[in-house]
């Protein structure tokens, strides 16, 4: 069978499926992938629908055919991206290992919704460039955008996944979203309930009445400290002194910042803990090295996390996009309609009136003005109309089988607004997953939260959600940073063992190198490590991931090279390291969970030793 007459096959056997009206055989699909098994097409909507003789866009679309072909189809699951401003085609890969067997019998529905990948990503260079003067940028992007510009919102997005339903022929869907997606899937929800068999929400946040402050994300923090702390042997004695750190940091660097680090950037490191669990692991270490006068850990911190510079392309994310849905469906602290200067005198006078510590641990005036939150961004933006909001007045939550997870350590959309979305949905189940952050059932190792999204969608049930509380490995809190490998605690000589005390700090230190490289593999976007005080690492490999170490040093005085191994799923490492400046030699460490274990020779005597896993 020639290629193209397979193209022809394919499409025809989906549009088969998929049972499709008159309306249907004039939508044009195309094989775009898996060798014809993946169609793509499109819709032309209207831009502003209130006007229906306005410009018409195009929203693209791809459907991934189910792997039985031959069985009667149990349905269509549509997944939809966060951000806002991801393209949602480009995270196919994702969504289609979390739907896993649920693919046997469904087709996947994947759009990218107006304004991002390939549905007319909208395109503000300044603004993506995330260079200069965001606001400046942003006020650039309102002006070539026009009144254009309120016309990405939730809603819209919402209209046009009914068309491409209507006509492809699919009559319920089952409908997962994540992070913003989990906002659009619920403006879906409430506007067409009669198209949805069953709802999941992951990373879920409400559509109405959010604080325009977001006051929960500081209140998340000083809990996840807390609960971090609380699991991790390291400060297990005193979790509830983690916030109170971190507040006396707070306050220090706002009296006095240090080379690299000012309040701002440390409040974007701190509400970046959630996707780079890095810093739940290391920001009360820093902030104690820092005391004693080492600020080198808390600067590499701040630089991991710090965010800035090129955007990438605006196919893959879109910034134009993020403002043109956040300014249109989200709460603002003036009102829309009023012009510039009285928006700037609102947001002050609501600044004012706020407590002192209202953004504890951080101060009010600090958190308000920060660049990562940004409070100021839809200053310029241009007003919608509060009668297309993402929840139309007067309409009611439906009774769709929903589920919503949040992972206990999410700072962007809480726990906390997590059962406020579950409230609100009369028939909800809310499973928080400990240990979690940010959206919890994508690229999931552990299997976990993705099992209990197929379930939903298989059964409507939730069913034993236990493994929710012990299925992921707690943060492993950093005890403390040394500059010298005199400063290391010891590790514990066993039978066999002929090492010196040297030798003994020393192997601590290897292992603390090992598993700052470890941490690292969250923000090792460029694939090459800096180690803290000199030396790199290379990453490598997905399962186990692979650590080069080339004369890395987590402390001044012994350089670590070597490979270490991580598999990533059951947290074990094993490493063979060379040492080379306090000591000499080589070393052989293993540990999964609490315990470690060292053998080699160092200094030329035998090592036989244990210690706690860093």
């Amino acid at each position: 069978m020639s290629h193209i007459l397979r193209l022809l096959v394919v499409a025809a056997a989906l549009l088969c499926l998929v049972a499709p009206s008159a309306s249907a055989a004039r939508t044009s699909l195309v094989g775009c992938g898996d060798g014809g098994r993946t169609v793509c097409g499109s819709v032309s909507v209207p831009l502003d629908r209130t006007d229906l003789a306005s410009a018409r866009i195009s929203v693209q679309f791809e459907v991934h055919q189910r792997r039985q072909a031959s069985a009667p189809s149990l349905g269509t699951l549509v997944a939809m991206e966060g951000g806002p401003g991801y393209s949602t085609t480009a995270g196919s890969a994702a969504y289609l290992e979390l739907f896993g067997s649920l693919r046997d019998r469904r087709d996947v529905l994947l759009v990218d919704a107006r304004g991002t990948g390939r549905s007319g990503a909208l395109e503000c260079a300044p603004l993506q460039s995330l260079i200069g003067s965001f606001q400046d940028a942003a006020a650039g992007c309102a002006g070539l955008l026009g009144t254009s510009a309120t016309r990405y919102g939730s809603g819209d997005a919402a209209e046009d996944l009914v068309v491409i339903l209507d006509r492809l022929g699919i009559g319920r869907i089952d409908l997962y979203g994540d992070s913003y997606g989990s906002f659009n899937a619920q403006t879906f929800a409430v506007r067409h309930p009669e198209r949805v068999r069953s709802l999941v929400l992951d990373g879920a946040y409400p559509i109405a009445n959010l604080d325009p402050w977001y006051r929960d994300a500081p209140r998340a923090l000083r809990r996840a400290l807390t609960l971090v702390c609380a699991r991790s042997q390291a400060c297990a004695t005193d979790p509830a002194g983690a916030p109170d750190e971190l507040a006396a940091l707070a306050s220090s660097l706002t009296a006095t910042p240090v080379a690299g680090v000012d309040v701002d950037a440390l409040i974007t490191a701190a509400l970046s803990a959630d996707a780079i669990p890095t810093v739940y692991r290391e920001l009360g270490a820093a902030s104690r090295a820092l005391a004693a006068g080492d600020s080198a850990p808390l600067e590499r911190l701040v630089r991991e996390t710090s965010w800035g510079g090129d955007g990438g392309s605006s196919s893959l994310y879109s910034e134009a996009h993020f403002l043109a849905v956040t300014c249109r469906d989200y709460p603002q602290l003036w009102d829309p309609a009023a012009p510039v200067a009285a928006r700037r005198d609102a947001l002050t006078s609501a600044r004012l009136a706020l407590p002192v510590d209202a953004f504890a641990p951080f101060g009010r005036d600090a958190f308000a003005g920060s660049a990562f939150m940004a409070y100021d961004a839809c200053l310029t933006w241009p007003g919608a109309a509060p009668a297309d909001a993402p929840l139309p007045a007067g309409t009611a939550y439906p009774d769709v089988p929903t589920l919503v997870l949040n992972g206990d350590l999410d700072l962007r959309t809480s726990s906390e607004l997590g059962r406020a979305v579950a409230a609100n949905f009369p028939n909800a189940t809310f499973v928080e997953i400990a240990n979690v952050g940010h959206v919890t059932a994508l690229g999931d190792i552990q299997g976990c939260a993705s099992g209990l999204v197929r379930r939903f969608m298989r059964t409507l049930s939730a069913g034993e959600t236990s493994c929710a509380r012990k299925a992921y490995a707690p943060v492993r809190v950093l005890p403390g940073f040394v500059r010298r490998v005199a400063d290391a605690a010891p590790a514990r000589r066993t039978r066999g063992d002929r090492s010196t005390q040297l030798a003994r700090r020393a192997t601590t230190v290897a292992a603390l190198t090992v598993s700052d490289a470890i941490g690292r593999w969250w923000s090792a976007g460029d694939l090459t490590l800096e180690g803290l005080r000199g030396g790199s690492v290379v990453v490598g490999g997905t399962e186990p991931v692979t650590f080069a170490l080339q004369g890395s040093r987590f402390a001044e005085d012994l350089a670590v090279s070597g490979r270490a191994d991580w598999n990533r799923g059951t947290g074990a490492v094993s490493a063979r390291l060379k040492l080379t400046g306090a000591v000499e030699g080589d070393l052989r460490l293993r540990w999964r969970g609490e315990r470690a274990t060292a053998t080699g020779t160092l200094d030329g005597r035998q090592v036989v030793l244990v210690l706690p896993a860093p």
